[in-house]
């Protein structure tokens, strides 16, 4: 297999181009890192065409990232604050990975810290309220409905 930048990567996952056997193999190749900066990739850059929007990106990429649970290098306060722009507000599986791996407290602090010391646009603001709302919907119940 070649190696493939992350958003390309999330669009052949996001169109169904790739199945479960090819992400596998992306995985054992590549290794987790990449597979992590694969699926981070929509929350953070625009990678929508022709035939994908960025809510398929992002739906596809969180389901992933819950089933994978891979780890996240990234300080959560910067992988917050960087997804606020373009996370699409109904893909519950961001909040829900971040609580996963972080824990629900830490997310909450990182959001209560990012709305307090940063300025935010409109769009920033209520992808910060969206946030807050995922994590009162007490994020292990809805899990469990979510995984296998």
């Amino acid at each position: 297999m070649t190696p493939r930048n992350p958003i390309e990567v999330a669009r052949l996952i996001a169109s169904g181009r790739w199945k479960p056997n090819h992400i596998d193999s992306f995985r054992s190749q590549f290794g987790d890192r990449a597979m992590f900066d694969a699926l981070l990739c929509p929350f953070l850059k625009d990678c929508t065409t022709e035939s994908l929007t960025h809510y398929e990106c992002q739906e596809h990429a969180g389901t992933l990232l819950l089933k994978m649970m891979l780890e996240c290098e990234l300080p959560l306060k910067q992988t917050i604050r960087q997804s606020l722009p373009l996370w699409n507000l109904s893909v519950e599986q961001w909040p829900f990975y971040l609580c996963r791996r972080f824990g629900t407290d830490a997310v909450s602090n990182a959001i209560d810290e990012i709305a307090k010391t940063e300025i935010l646009d409109e769009i920033e603001c209520r992808a910060v309220d969206t946030l807050r709302y995922w994590l009162r919907a007490k994020p292990e119940l809805i899990l469990a409905s979510l995984l296998p």
